[in-house]
């Protein structure tokens, strides 16, 4: 009863990967509903969501989220390429998700690609996420990878997601700082 919401999603997940390693994907799922319950923050509910389907799906798409999530060593976190690699897997086992996309596109963050990085959250938003977790995120990235890239339009598409009247205040002001710093690029000046 003492441990916090996010400590308890975090063993939550913890509990479901030693399940899901274990091959139970049974109890995977239970400890994954539970740590999505939590008031644990975007991060912890957008892996529980992401690993929940990983585990209930069936067919390539299920064997392809499962081989991202749990395909290396528990100790030893897979290097960038190969984490590539299975992102790249789970968009052909489900071109009509923008999961994929999403997370070859979060994979290739800080590899030095942002044209490809802005491709492929692109594509994810134009799919469409279900929900706000995935897209906010999405567009919190797009809008950093697109201003270096100096695609522009994707900043402002990114921006405007971000500023949403419906998103979380600290969302909105990400948003309206992006916004203004289009406008700098633009005009070499603040907005007025």
């Amino acid at each position: 009863p003492e441990t916090t919401a996010v400590l308890a999603a975090h063993a939550l997940i913890q509990l479901a990967d030693i399940a899901v390693r274990a091959g139970d994907l049974e109890a995977a799922r239970g400890f994954l509903f539970r740590a999505r319950t939590l008031p644990a923050g975007d991060d912890a509910a957008r892996l529980a969501i992401a690993e929940n389907l990983a585990v209930t799906l069936d067919g390539d798409g299920g064997r392809a989220l499962r081989a991202y999530f749990w395909g290396g060593s528990p100790r030893f976190p897979p290097p960038p390429a190969i984490r590539v690699a299975h992102a790249m897997d789970v968009i052909e086992a489900m071109p009509a998700s923008p999961l994929g996309y999403y997370l070859l596109g979060r994979n290739l963050v800080g590899l030095g690609a942002p044209e490809e990085v802005v491709a492929a959250l692109a594509r994810a938003l134009d799919i469409g996420f279900d929900g706000p977790l995935f897209t906010r995120e999405c567009a919190r990235l797009l809008a950093a990878q697109a201003f270096m890239a100096q695609n522009y339009q994707e900043v402002e598409r990114a921006a405007e997601i971000l500023a949403d009247p419906a998103q979380p205040t600290v969302t909105r002001l990400l948003g309206r700082d992006w916004i203004e710093r289009i406008y700098f690029a633009r005009h070499g000046k603040l907005p007025p």
